[in-house]
């Protein structure tokens, strides 16, 4: 059972060579509670999700699902299926074959790499990150843009909709004071994320039933289960209280 969230940075990495942009980025992602994220390239037409690097690392090519699989198969989706390129058949697909796949595929399934921006925030911190190839030129010359803009503008939208797509709240002791580094705990998804320091949290969930955990050292976990629709324009609000240790776990029922 190998650790899939919040992984520390091994101490041995700072002594090599990090570039100040790499620093910065990391604390960036550090201290700032993002939820969700897209890296843009050129070069080819899909979009992929974590992981990136291979489960094993001899494989060049190996379907290495995360623990949130199914989430992360709905967030590249949002932006392939109203791609008007990445739906298109007669469209060239830049030398590849993903449109059977729906133009989107695992990383690793495409190719495996390590240090991706993608695997360091899912391991990292809270944010869930894809990557999108815009289109088969790297470098695409200027009077180009404009049609890159429109064939991307509302899948970048409809990506950014679905932020709303799980579940968020704040979790509090009895006083009312929030509760910081607080882990939710999703049963069956072997991947927990931790509330900020004013005790809010974000959780992105597939449509389904879930039974979601809070839990905080010095308090009792308090358990209840949420049903996420197929469909939603908010994210459901789910508050957690949790009581010293000693006192009985709550168990609710949500609709």
């Amino acid at each position: 059972s190998v650790r899939s969230d919040h992984i520390p940075i091994p101490q041995h990495y700072w002594w090599g060579k990090v570039a100040p942009e790499t620093k910065a980025i990391m604390k960036w992602m550090r201290t700032t509670p993002f939820v969700l994220s897209a890296s843009l390239h050129g070069g080819d037409l899909v979009v992929s999700y974590p992981f990136d690097f291979s489960k094993h690392p001899q494989e060049e090519k190996m379907f290495s699902p995360t623990p949130d699989e199914k989430m992360f198969k709905l967030l590249a989706r949002a932006y392939a299926d109203v791609h008007p390129m990445m739906m298109d058949r007669s469209e060239n697909r830049c030398g590849g074959n993903f449109l059977k796949r729906g133009s989107i595929i695992n990383g690793a399934d495409w190719y495996s790499f390590t240090g991706g921006m993608s695997d360091f925030n899912y391991l990292h911190s809270n944010c869930f990150e894809i990557t999108v190839e815009l289109g088969c030129v790297k470098f695409p010359p200027e009077e180009a843009l404009y049609t890159l803009w429109q064939h991307n503008k509302e899948p970048l939208l409809n990506f950014m909709e679905t932020v709303h797509r799980g579940i968020k709240g704040v979790v509090m002791d009895k006083f009312g004071k929030p509760v910081k580094n607080a882990r939710i705990v999703v049963k069956g998804i072997r991947h927990d994320i931790t509330t900020a320091p004013d005790g809010d949290y974000w959780r992105l969930l597939p449509p389904g039933s879930h039974i979601v955990i809070a839990q905080a050292p010095g308090y009792s976990k308090v358990i209840k289960k949420v049903t996420i629709p197929a469909r939603m324009k908010r994210a459901g609000r789910v508050d957690f209280i949790l009581q010293p240790l000693g006192t009985r776990p709550k168990q609710l029922l949500l609709g």
